[in-house]
């Protein structure tokens, strides 16, 4: 096994990191930004993207905003997809799992007495408030989709 984002401790078997890749390969991070996000909250995002971006082969960066000064002078949110592609692992699978991130826009995900919960319309239909009260019962009911998946979890 030579690959960087996974190493092993203990009695985990080689079949165990091949199932472990696959799942990061099939999931697709896509970080959305608002046009109105502040430049040192795009420089955040910057950071995210950069951080997705040596964990899952396909990072998808939605929506532009302008981004103060960084390390690696990139000056739209929107350029990062591209700026980090060099540091991407290789995919072994195409994506099927959407997960989103939003930043700096009124619908979505934000944080609420210690709890996620939506903020506004997610696309979600039938979503309580409270994330994790919908984790706990996506769990239990078994079905295993997050998000806007293309298939659904194993």
């Amino acid at each position: 096994m030579d690959d960087p984002r996974l190493r092993l401790l203990g009695a985990a078997q080689a079949a165990d990191a091949g199932r472990l890749l696959t799942a990061l390969d099939t999931l697709r991070p896509i970080v959305t930004v608002s046009p109105s996000l502040p430049p040192a909250a795009a420089g955040a995002a910057l950071t995210l993207v950069a951080l997705l971006s040596r964990l899952f082969p396909h990072v998808q960066v939605d929506g532009s905003a302008h981004a103060g000064p960084n390390p690696w002078c990139i000056s739209n949110v929107s350029d990062a997809a591209g700026r980090f592609q060099g540091v991407r692992p290789v995919p072994t699978t195409a994506a099927a799992t959407d997960i989103r991130v939003s930043l700096g826009l009124t619908t979505g995900l934000r944080v609420r007495d210690r709890c996620w919960e939506s903020a506004g319309a997610t696309g979600l239909p039938g979503w309580p408030g409270s994330l994790s009260r919908w984790m706990t019962q996506l769990a239990a009911s078994g079905t295993g989709s997050v998000s806007t998946p293309r298939r659904a979890w194993p």
